[in-house]
């Protein structure tokens, strides 16, 4: 397989988007535990919210979060 990575992102950058996806987790969360939304309309933001979850563990995982396994990160463990 052939990779096309840069490895020009800094720590900063990094940071940054770990920030970002936090927030739209915290938005999409927001949004699953409104009790006038009904359920059927939740499944969009419900399915957003653990495909960020799954950015957020693996950016943490990069950052070196110490409470971040790998095992989280792959989904083979909870947190």
């Amino acid at each position: 397989m052939t990779r096309h990575y840069s490895y020009t992102r800094s720590w900063e950058e990094i940071e940054d988007m770990l920030d970002e996806a936090e927030s739209e987790m915290k938005k999409h969360k927001m949004t699953i535990l409104n009790k006038n939304i009904p359920t059927r309309m939740k499944e969009q933001p419900m399915r957003d919210y653990k495909g960020i979850q799954g950015v957020v563990y693996g950016l943490r995982w990069v950052l070196g979060d110490k409470d971040m396994r790998h095992a989280v990160v792959l989904g083979r463990e909870k947190v």
